[in-house]
């Protein structure tokens, strides 16, 4: 969803053209937890198709107004949007498939990370059945648990090691 007092946002009133109109395209491309997967070459020929524009650029000036926020998972570059669950409502969402920062770092963004962390818990998701929430609760303490160097699960099974994700800048 997207809310027409964006453009009344000093955030984004304080970049570019071409980095609100950047920002817009991932709005709309994020996945149900807003995040997504680093393409600036792909963005440059989808969404401006010249060639010209500096999109790395835009996605630093994204960046220092803290619109989005840039780390590494997996090896490769990511992003999330931090206001993401401010103007979201979602019936049913899909859990993500890209791993979500550190807590470290979430700790920066406190209202999406309590977001994240009620996304399937809370009971606006009563059309999720429990075992489901359930079942998606714990797979969330296994990751953290993963992401914070801790490789066992509380009775003792062994979990593939996962590297910590790390910010960008």
């Amino acid at each position: 969803m997207l809310d027409g007092k964006i453009w009344n946002d000093p955030k984004v009133r304080g970049v570019s053209i071409e980095a609100r109109l950047l920002f817009i395209f991932l709005i709309t491309e994020a996945d149900d937890e807003g995040r997504l997967w680093e393409a600036p070459e792909e963005w440059k020929a989808r969404v401006f198709g010249d060639g010209k524009t500096d999109v790395p650029g835009c996605l630093g000036e994204l960046s220092r107004r803290r619109l989005i926020k840039r780390y590494r998972a997996e090896g490769r570059g990511a992003i999330f949007l931090p206001a993401w669950f401010e103007n979201q409502s979602l019936s049913h969402p899909v859990p993500s498939s890209i791993l979500p920062p550190t807590s470290k770092l979430l700790a920066n963004y406190p209202p999406y990370a309590r977001a994240l962390h009620n996304l399937y818990t809370t009971e606006a998701q009563s059309n999720r059945s429990e075992a489901h929430r359930r079942k998606y609760q714990r797979a969330l303490i296994l990751l953290a648990k993963r992401l914070d160097g801790n490789v066992r699960t509380p009775s003792g099974h062994r979990l593939a090691i996962v590297r910590p994700v790390a910010a960008l800048d």
